[in-house]
Protein backbone atom coordinates (compact mmCIF):
# COMPACT_ATOMS: atom_id res chain seq x y z
CA UNK A 1 0.00 0.00 0.00
CA UNK A 2 1.33 3.43 -0.81
CA UNK A 3 2.61 5.70 1.93
CA UNK A 4 -0.15 8.29 1.54
CA UNK A 5 -2.93 5.68 1.61
CA UNK A 6 -1.36 4.11 4.72
CA UNK A 7 -1.25 7.45 6.54
CA UNK A 8 -4.81 8.45 5.57
CA UNK A 9 -6.25 5.02 6.34
CA UNK A 10 -4.36 4.96 9.64
CA UNK A 11 -5.75 8.37 10.56
CA UNK A 12 -9.32 7.34 9.81
CA UNK A 13 -8.86 4.07 11.68
CA UNK A 14 -7.25 5.92 14.58
CA UNK A 15 -10.28 8.16 14.85
CA UNK A 16 -12.59 5.15 14.60
CA UNK A 17 -10.56 3.25 17.19
CA UNK A 18 -10.81 6.21 19.55
CA UNK A 19 -14.58 6.03 19.25
CA UNK A 20 -14.58 2.29 19.88
CA UNK A 21 -12.25 2.56 22.87
CA UNK A 22 -14.61 4.52 25.11
CA UNK A 23 -14.83 7.98 23.56
CA UNK A 24 -12.03 10.47 22.96
CA UNK A 25 -8.85 10.80 24.97
CA UNK A 26 -7.76 13.81 26.99
CA UNK A 27 -5.37 14.71 24.19
CA UNK A 28 -8.11 15.12 21.60
CA UNK A 29 -9.07 13.76 18.22
CA UNK A 30 -5.94 15.03 16.47
CA UNK A 31 -3.71 12.97 18.77
CA UNK A 32 -5.84 9.88 18.06
CA UNK A 33 -5.55 10.42 14.30
CA UNK A 34 -1.79 10.91 14.59
CA UNK A 35 -1.42 7.80 16.77
CA UNK A 36 -3.46 5.79 14.27
CA UNK A 37 -1.36 7.00 11.34
CA UNK A 38 1.92 6.28 13.10
CA UNK A 39 0.66 2.88 14.26
CA UNK A 40 -0.49 1.87 10.78
CA UNK A 41 2.73 3.07 9.18
CA UNK A 42 4.89 1.31 11.76
CA UNK A 43 2.95 -1.95 11.44
CA UNK A 44 3.21 -1.94 7.65
CA UNK A 45 6.94 -1.17 7.72
CA UNK A 46 7.58 -3.93 10.26
CA UNK A 47 5.63 -6.54 8.29
CA UNK A 48 7.22 -5.49 4.99
CA UNK A 49 10.65 -5.77 6.60
CA UNK A 50 9.97 -9.19 8.12
CA UNK A 51 8.28 -10.68 5.05
CA UNK A 52 10.50 -8.93 2.54
CA UNK A 53 7.80 -7.88 0.07
CA UNK A 54 4.88 -5.50 -0.01
CA UNK A 55 1.55 -7.08 0.84
CA UNK A 56 -1.64 -6.98 -1.23
CA UNK A 57 -4.12 -4.20 -0.43
CA UNK A 58 -6.56 -6.25 1.75
CA UNK A 59 -3.73 -7.74 3.82
CA UNK A 60 -1.98 -4.40 4.13
CA UNK A 61 -5.26 -2.77 5.19
CA UNK A 62 -5.74 -5.34 7.95
CA UNK A 63 -2.16 -4.82 9.11
CA UNK A 64 -2.71 -1.07 9.08
CA UNK A 65 -5.96 -1.39 11.03
CA UNK A 66 -4.24 -3.50 13.67
CA UNK A 67 -1.42 -0.98 13.90
CA UNK A 68 -3.85 1.94 14.17
CA UNK A 69 -5.77 0.33 17.02
CA UNK A 70 -2.49 -0.55 18.75
CA UNK A 71 -1.27 3.03 18.32
CA UNK A 72 -4.41 4.50 19.89
CA UNK A 73 -4.32 1.94 22.71
CA UNK A 74 -0.67 2.80 23.37
CA UNK A 75 -1.53 6.50 23.39
CA UNK A 76 -4.24 5.82 25.96
CA UNK A 77 -1.86 3.74 28.04
CA UNK A 78 0.86 6.40 28.06
CA UNK A 79 -1.30 9.52 28.42
CA UNK A 80 -1.54 11.06 31.85
CA UNK A 81 -5.02 12.35 32.61
CA UNK A 82 -5.35 16.03 33.42
CA UNK A 83 -5.93 16.74 37.12
CA UNK A 84 -9.49 17.51 38.05
CA UNK A 85 -10.08 20.92 39.65
CA UNK A 86 -10.76 20.84 43.37
CA UNK A 87 -13.90 22.32 44.77
CA UNK A 88 -13.53 25.04 47.36
CA UNK A 89 -14.50 24.09 50.88
CA UNK A 90 -17.27 26.01 52.57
Amino acid sequence: MSLLVTIVLGGVLGWLASRLINGSSDLGALANVAAGSVGALTANICVDTLVGTAQALPVSSMIGATGAVAGVALLRLLSIPAPKPRRARK
